[in-house]
């Protein structure tokens, strides 16, 4: 499969493409319009590892706009930031939760702005991993009627994976099963802590 496109190369003034390709975790870059323009062998054996696989191959190829393989819920803040970034020309750092059903995993992102805003480069690096800690995300059972709400819809926080609880929404919980599978009435959504740190937090800090 295409990962990058034949004028990528020259983008890359201070960086080598060896680098980037044996970076151990998913590395991207995108145009000016937010396209992907280049892939890393990393990002196709993240997605295989976690059964992303074929459907990010299929539908996330090079000239794919970004935003498309972004959760809605987030979308307006990557798509914000990474335009600021391509205007000021100034690194931006994020650190997020990628965890599966069974290991918890923080990464960071930095985005590079090319030279002339050519684009940005994206390099995601693993920060933390460990097995989930019962005592402070405790397991529940897929339970589609504690959790299916009155559209028949599961809300789960396109951050942290957490689902909201129907007859108690101020409550989220860890529910592997759907971590692992989502059940096709899911939608997206976030809880209240990850809405403050993506939209209240993010906006006192910049």
């Amino acid at each position: 499969m295409k990962r990058f496109n034949s004028d990528f190369r020259s983008l890359l003034e201070g960086f080598s493409l060896e680098t980037l390709e044996d970076h151990p975790h998913p590395t991207y870059a995108v145009s000016p319009a937010l396209r992907l323009i280049y892939l890393n062998p990393a990002w196709f054996r993240f997605a295989r590892d976690n059964a992303g696989e074929p459907a990010i191959s299929n539908h996330f190829g090079i000239g794919t706009p970004l935003c498309a393989a972004i959760a809605e819920p987030l979308r307006e803040f990557y798509t914000n930031a990474y335009k600021r970034a391509l205007q000021t020309g100034e690194v931006w750092h994020h650190d997020y939760e990628c965890s599966s059903a069974d290991v918890y995993r923080r990464y960071h992102q930095t985005a590079y702005p090319f030279h002339n805003r050519s684009g940005l480069l994206v390099i995601n690096s693993l920060v933390k991993e460990q097995p989930h800690r019962p005592a402070g995300r405790p397991p529940w059972p897929p339970d589609q009627d504690r959790y299916t709400g009155p559209y028949g819809l599961i809300l789960q926080c396109c951050h942290c994976r957490r689902v909201q609880r129907t007859a108690e929404p101020e409550l989220w919980d860890w529910v592997p099963a759907w971590v692992e599978r989502m059940p096709f009435n899911t939608t997206g959504g976030l809880c209240p802590v990850c809405y403050e740190y993506y939209w209240k937090h993010r906006a006192r800090t910049g």
